[in-house]
């Protein structure tokens, strides 16, 4: 294994950009993990993140990835993706929102910013 990669709030877990989703990370330490080569970062909210050097510390979320790999989807109902397919998946989620925002921008007869301005008070 040369990359690890885990996003607590997606409930995905990549090995060697390998993804699977759908794991419950609710006691994940951090809300990501960015492990590759012998080195990464484990990322907290509001915090500092922490080096890592070695990978086991997380071993259990690198058996559950193993366990869905190896019943091809696993229980998890996740499928694998790559790398690139995930970066296509993330482009499209955007521009679905940003049709989404246009529009409810035009039936409320403002500008896009102008809503987005007004949404971001609602956060």
């Amino acid at each position: 294994m040369n990359k690890l990669q885990i996003i607590k709030d997606d409930g995905a877990i990549a090995i060697d950009g390998v993804w699977k989703f759908g794991f419950d990370l609710s006691d994940f330490p951090g809300h990501a993990l960015q492990w590759e080569n012998g080195k990464g970062e484990l990322e907290r909210t509001g915090q500092r993140a922490i080096t890592i050097t070695r990978t086991s510390q997380f071993k259990e979320y690198i058996a559950l990835w193993e366990a869905a790999k190896a019943t091809d989807a696993g229980d998890t109902g996740g499928a694998m993706i790559t790398n690139e397919e995930r970066v296509d998946l993330e482009y499209n989620n955007f521009a679905v929102v940003r049709a989404l925002i246009n529009r409810q921008a035009e039936m409320e007869s403002i500008t896009p910013s102008a809503l987005l301005d007004e949404l971001k008070t609602h956060v």
